[in-house]
């Protein structure tokens, strides 16, 4: 798996966090904002076939993509969200990379959500 990623692969930057009610001051509402915890770094698109879609609808997987990062024991989905761009998104499942490969990337697959807004400053 290490083997198919080439550092020209990783182009998007991925940032890690959690979400935190903050209030707007304009509005005066509570809302759930992004706050980034780790990050950022640089990620790859990991795309499956369509026999893997196929398989995937109907499950908690459906309408979810997928992403390469370098190995880093630090991302859990204890993390909960992941922010690419101003999207942000559900860390829904970290599949680390166990091999023994110096060229180590963890797969990460991500759920759109838009609950969750990205602050103004970020």
């Amino acid at each position: 798996m290490a083997n198919r990623f080439l550092p020209a692969n990783f182009t998007e930057q991925i940032e890690f966090g959690k979400a935190n009610r903050i209030r707007n001051p304009n509005t005066g509402a509570s809302d759930l904002t992004f706050v980034k915890e780790l990050g950022p770094f640089l990620c790859a698109p990991y795309a499956r076939t369509m026999h893997q879609n196929f398989q995937l609808l109907g499950t908690e997987f459906s309408d979810t993509r997928q992403v390469a990062i370098w190995h880093n024991p630090s991302v859990t989905t204890s993390l909960q969200f992941a922010k690419i761009g101003g999207q942000i998104y559900d860390l829904v499942q970290v599949s680390p990379d166990q091999t023994g490969s110096p060229n180590k990337v963890d797969i990460l697959t991500l759920k759109p959500n838009d609950s969750v807004e990205v602050s103004a400053d970020g």
